[in-house]
């Protein structure tokens, strides 16, 4: 996919089951040390019933890796996704050209991480955004977010804005992103191939990564000596540029508009919000963040009408044994999370 005359690595898995353009579209996005190629088992699972696909960031994977820092900001983001997006439709209406100009197929996005997950809660409730289709639900994998913010008390799903309480930063930077972030030994580490993939993989749950993952993680990483570059610019925008209040902003927002669709207003096309956590991430602390989120989300829904509730879906699940990369450590799980909200 061509992006601003950059090349936008696209992974797609077309149905398998019939070809009918109104099945699902599913498209996965990776976040902050992940690629495609994470989500490559959950693609084969999900493609028996949808039509799905990842993409790899501009700076990410096998796209192009600029070397203009302004490449790497939200703009350029969504950007990317956008044209995923409008790849993706066009896939669907090609596996069944008869139906292309009847039926639209529901899209799903899947997003992980403290790059996709904020960024697919903007593309989902921006309405100066153009976009070939909007999301009718939503993964939210590993959200770097203060899930009590949906507490009908203290988040924007009550009246007051999260800005009139003081937004906390959402989760400490990990200790190894911070490492790729210090002015002159963070360059030297974001040109190791073995810190930038197996530290930042390792440092991120229980899980240990089979040799040919990290291989195919660190391929990238051997053959542009931009990906350095890449990655530090990322982590910069991501981490640094992409501050407590820009992500409490993202969320107020969000929010604001699954409560506006629950109530029957706005023009928010989402009906469904599910936030998967691994138990063992260690990125973000989720125990505390879990119990609180299935708390608000059991009191809020205890408030909504049965026809509210039917028409926004907010969902939370913990994935046992699974770090902050979800999709690398229970990809069947996940598939099957999926299949069951789409």
């Amino acid at each position: 996919v061509n992006v601003s005359q950059n090349c936008i690595f696209f992974r797609a898995f077309p149905c398998t089951s019939g070809l009918d353009s109104s099945k699902p579209a599913v498209l996965m996005l990776p976040g902050f040390g992940a690629t495609s190629y994470s989500f490559k088992d959950v693609l084969s699972a999900v493609s028996e019933h949808s039509h799905a696909a990842a993409l790899d960031f501009l700076g990410t994977g096998n796209s192009d890796k600029p070397t203009s820092a302004s490449a790497y900001c939200m703009g350029s983001y969504l950007a990317q996704v956008s044209a995923a997006i409008s790849k993706l439709v066009e896939l669907c209406h090609e596996r069944c050209p008869s139906q292309s100009d009847q039926r639209r197929p529901q899209l799903c996005i899947v997003a992980h991480g403290y790059l996709a997950a904020p960024l697919a809660m903007h593309l989902a409730t921006a309405s100066n955004f153009e976009v070939a289709l909007r999301p009718t639900q939503l993964v939210l994998l590993s959200a770097p977010l203060h899930l009590s913010w949906l507490s009908s008390a203290t988040s924007p799903l009550s009246k007051a804005p999260i800005a009139a309480r003081g937004a906390q930063a959402p989760f400490e930077v990990p200790r190894s992103v911070r490492g790729l972030l210090q002015p002159l030994l963070g360059a030297v580490r974001a040109s190791n191939p073995a810190y930038v993939v197996d530290t930042l993989l390792r440092s991120s749950g229980r899980w240990v990564p089979p040799e040919r993952t990290l291989s195919a993680l660190r391929e990238p990483f051997l053959s542009d000596g931009a990906a350095a570059f890449a990655l530090r610019a990322l982590a910069q925008d991501v981490f640094v540029q992409n501050s407590a209040s820009q992500l409490a902003r993202s969320a107020e927002t969000f929010c604001a508009a699954m409560r506006a669709a629950s109530d029957g207003d706005g023009d928010c096309a989402l009906h469904k919000v599910l936030f998967v956590y691994g138990a063992e991430d260690r990125w973000i602390e989720t125990s505390n963040a879990l119990a609180d989120a299935l708390a608000a989300v059991m009191e809020e829904r205890k408030t909504k009408s049965a026809a509210a509730v039917e028409k926004m879906q907010v969902l939370v699940e913990l994935l046992n044994g699974a770090g902050h990369f979800v999709q690398f450590d229970e990809p069947q799980k996940l598939a099957h999370i999926i299949e069951r909200l789409v």
